[in-house]
C-alpha cells in the first residue's frame, strides 16, 4: 500500500503553496545574475519545459531545479555524461554547487516550511500513514519477541518519503538522502529493566556511511533518539537508544500521526 501523503493531498498542496509563496530566499536568488545565467544555461542544456522563460519567472524556474539535480545524480551514478546536449554545454563545479544549494533548501522546505508550526503540519500530512505502519510493526514485534520470534520488515521508499518522515520525527536540516539511503528502527529488549527500547539509524549516503559496518568502526552509523520538539537541528540530535514507550508516544501523540 502507498503509505506516504505528499501526493494527491489537497491540504498538503495548499499548505506547501502557502509556505513557498513566503520563501524570500527564492526572491533573493532570482535577482542574482549568476542564478539567472544558470537557469538559462540549464534550459538550453535540458529543454525541460519548467525551465522555459516562457510562462515561468525565475522564482518558479529555481524551484524546479530539484528535477535537474535528480537527473544529474542519476547520470553520475550510471557514469553517464552529465546533461549531455547538442550545444556541447557542460556544468562546472561552481554551477553544480549553486544547484545543490537551491535544491537542498527546496527539498527540506517542502516538509519544514518557515516555522515549527509549518513543519509539524506539513510533515504530518506528507508522511501520511507511514508512522502508524512503523509503530504497528514494532508493536507486533514486542509480542512475538517474547515468544522467541524475530522480525524484519522492509519498506521501499522514495527520497521524499524519507525526508517527510525525518521532518515529522522532528529534524529540520537532516542530510538529503542519496540512492539506497536507509532509515532503520531496531527494537531491542533490555533484560535489566525489562523494557523494550528502540535504536534509530539513518544512512543518508551508503557510499560514506554503510549500515553494515561493525559497531567499533569510526564511520559506523550511530543510533539517535527522536527529539522532543520539532525543528531540532540535525547536529543537536541526541545519540543512543530510547524507550519504545517514549518513541511511540512522541511519534504518535506529540507529532499527532495519522492512525487511519
Amino acid at each position: 500500500p502507498v503509505l506516504h501523503g505528499f501526493k494527491h493531498n489537497p491540504r498538503y498542496d495548499f499548505l506547501k503553496k502557502k509556505v513557498f509563496s513566503s520563501a524570500t530566499e527564492y526572491d533573493e536568488w532570482a535577482k542574482q545574475p549568476k542564478m539567472e545565467l544558470l537557469v538559462e544555461k540549464l534550459w538550453k542544456m535540458t529543454g525541460f519545459l519548467k525551465l522555459s522563460p516562457l510562462g515561468n519567472d525565475n522564482i518558479k524556474r529555481l524551484q524546479c531545479l530539484t528535477s535537474v539535480k535528480q537527473q544529474i545524480d542519476i547520470e553520475r551514478a550510471h557514469k553517464l555524461p552529465i546533461l549531455h546536449n547538442s550545444h556541447d554545454l557542460c556544468l562546472d563545479s561552481r554551477e553544480e554547487k549553486l544547484i545543490q544549494k537551491v535544491t537542498e533548501f527546496t527539498f527540506r522546505y517542502r516538509y519544514t516550511g518557515r516555522s515549527e508550526e509549518d513543519q509539524k503540519e506539513l510533515s504530518r500530512l506528507a508522511t501520511g500513514l507511514l508512522p502508524q505502519a512503523v509503530v504497528t510493526k514494532l508493536d507486533a514485534a514486542t509480542k512475538d519477541s517474547r515468544a522467541g520470534k524475530g522480525h524484519f520488515t522492509l519498506f521501499s521508499a522514495h527520497d521524499n518519503t524519507l525526508m517527510a518522515l525525518l521532518a515529522h520525527m522532528g529534524f529540520r536540516d537532516y542530510p538529503i538522502p542519496y540512492f539506497a539511503a536507509a532509515l532503520c528502527f531496531e527494537l531491542h529488549w533490555c533484560h535489566r529493566t525489562e523494557q523494550f527500547f528502540v535504536r534509530t539509524r539513518y544512512s543518508a549516503d551508503p557510499r560514506e556511511q554503510p549500515l553494515d559496518l561493525p559497531e567499533d568502526r569510526k564511520q559506523h552509523v550511530k543510533s539517535f533518539q527522536l527529539p522532543r520538539t520539532s525543528g531540532t537541528p540535525w547536529h543537536l540530535r541526541d545519540e543512543g537508544e530510547m524507550l519504545y514507550s517514549e518513541f511511540k508516544r512522541i511519534l504518535m501523540e506529540e507529532r499527532k500521526s495519522f492512525c487511519s
